[in-house]
Order: C-alpha cells, then structure tokens, then sequence
C-alpha cells in the first residue's frame, strides 16, 4: 500500500500536475504579501508584508509617512512636529504617543519598528548597525525641490503598501500648485526679488535648496539664487546690500511669541546699514515660521502659496492650510 501511494506521488510529480500548482501559490502568496523596494542609496529592502509599525528620524519623513498611513501606524514622530512654526501636522502628531527627535539605536531596539526609515545624513556606519540588529532600514536623500518631494512620496507609498494614497496626495498637490500659480498675473511672473535671512541657517537658500524651488514655483526671483550663490554660501549682510531686495524673509522657529518676534524685527529693521534697500524702505519685512522654508514634505505647497501672496498680494487668495493626505 506504501509502495501505491509513493509511486503515485512520484507520478503526479514527474507530470507536473502538484509542483506547478504548489509553486504558483507559493508565489503568488509572495506576490501578494511581500514588499520588495530598492531605497535612495540602492539598497534593496524586503518586507514580509505591509509594515504596521513605522519610524522615522526626520521631521520630513514624518510629515510623508503621516500623509500615507493612519498616525496609530507610527511609532513615533518628532517633537518639533508638535510646534505650529516648525510643523503643518500638530493636529495629526497629537494622536502619535512617543515624540522622539532623532531616535538613537536604544529607542529603536525598544520601539521594534518593522521598518525605520531614515535619511541618509546619519552615516553608512549608524545605518548598517540598525541593520545589523536585524532592523529594516529604507535610506532617504532629502529633498531639495519639490519634484524630488513627489518622486519620494511615490517611492515611500510603495514601501509602506499604500501606493494608491500615495497617488492621490501628489495629485493633491498638483492641484494646489496649479491653482496658486494660475492666480498669479502672467506680467507679474518675477517681477519681484526676494531674500531669505535666517539666524540658525545663515547659510541657506541659495540655488539648490527647497526654498529656491518654491520661489520659482511663486513666481517670484531669489535675490540669493540670482547672485549666483549656491546653497552652503553665507548670507551675509554684504550680500543682502548688493542684492538690494524687494522683499526681505525673515525665518523664525518659535510660536506665539510677540515679544520674540518684535525683538527680532525691530533689531534686522534697526540696523543702519540695511535701512536704505528698497524693502526696508518700502516696509516689505516680513517674519515667516521656518515650516515655511525648510519643508521637504507635501505641503511645501503652503509655502508656494504663503510667498506668493506676501509678495503678490490678494491675487494669490489663501486657501487654509490643511495637512495633505493622500486618504
């Protein structure tokens, strides 16, 4: 009897008709489970299935993945994300528990993350020890436009198995990039300069660098860019002069602050060697929280449109500032 039941096993074998069936399901299962993506520095990340526990070690990632998956699905996000000047989702954050800045290894391991996704600037060395504790790592370039910020909501919709939502929230900001822009009269397309000026980042905002980007989407010149300054030159008051701008930026990170800010606007608006540019004369000083001008999220869109109608006025109607989610 043993004999009959092995052989007609081995039959079945040779014919084909149990390993075809056994190895389609097998790969279908795969095909259906398993997320397989290559990150940013060309490391290719495998997942069992679609991660349910997620972490980053960035601000901007935290605002992406916020827009892709529900907050119960994040481990963790920044504290800044908490600050209304630094943050357009303190609304979403609430509902996330932990607020890490900057995880170390320790909180890591604690928190078990199916998958950390970090950006590149941490170090080859700190990414390989996560991996070697055996956790996913997906490597991120930080985003210095926001075509880049597309591609990479793209990309992390796929890691995360929510490549629908990630669609949808690129259309999002297709429609809200379009909208600002049509608004905006075609005789006043960079008819007006601006500089950036920030204390912590002196040497940011010239070419290269996202506020550069959102300039060329409000229509409006970079005075920084225009001088031929790449991001990583310091802005200095020299260069502010020779600029000569239309319209001064200036970042602040603190909320709900008025003593701060008067402090800070009447020290830049004092200041004897800048008092004869065209935008301390005209009176175009203007403080922005810095969520408008580092954001390599998808609501860089807010910051387009928030320049735009500083610099252009109400032909740029401000639209509120919802936090973009792709669901």
């Amino acid at each position: 009897m043993y004999r009959l039941i092995l052989m007609l096993v081995i039959a079945c074998i040779l014919s084909g008709c149990a390993t075809e069936n056994f190895g389609q399901s097998v790969k279908l299962a795969d095909k259906d489970n398993a997320i397989v993506v290559t990150d940013d520095t060309g490391h290719q990340v495998k997942l069992k299935k679609k991660p349910e526990k997620i972490m980053t070690n960035n601000i901007y990632l935290d605002n992406i993945l916020l827009g892709l998956v529900e907050p119960e699905k994040m481990l963790s996000v920044s504290k800044n994300m908490d600050n209304s000047a630094k943050s357009f989702g303190n609304m979403v954050s609430s509902l996330v528990e932990n607020k890490i800045t900057n995880p170390g290894l320790e909180a890591v391991l604690a928190l078990k993350p199916d998958i950390f996704i970090v950006n590149e600037v941490i170090g080859a060395d700190k990414i390989q020890s996560y991996r070697d504790m055996g956790i996913p790592v997906y490597v991120v370039r930080l985003s210095t436009n926001i075509e880049e910020v597309k591609n990479e909501i793209i990309k992390l919709s796929r890691l995360v198995g929510e490549e629908q939502r990630g669609k949808i929230l690129v259309q999002k900001m297709n429609d809200k990039l379009e909208r600002i822009e049509r608004n905006i009269p075609q005789e006043l397309h960079y008819s007006k300069s601006t500089v950036l000026v920030s204390a912590n980042y002196a040497s940011y905002g010239g070419k290269g660098c996202m506020y550069d980007d959102i300039c060329k989407h409000a229509k409006i010149r970079n005075g920084i860019a225009d001088l031929g300054m790449t991001t990583g030159q310091t802005v200095n008051k020299e260069v502010m002069i020779e600029i000569n701008p239309d319209f001064f930026f200036l970042a602040k990170p603190w909320k709900d602050n008025k003593a701060k800010d008067e402090k800070l606007l009447g020290e830049f608006l004092a200041d004897k060697s800048l008092e004869n540019l065209r935008a301390v004369k005209n009176g175009n000083v203007a403080l922005l929280d810095e969520k408008y001008i580092f954001i390599g999220h998808q609501n860089c869109v807010w910051s387009v449109q928030k320049l735009a109608h500083l610099v252009y006025g109400d032909c740029v109607v401000l639209e509120p500032e919802e936090f973009l989610k792709g669901f």
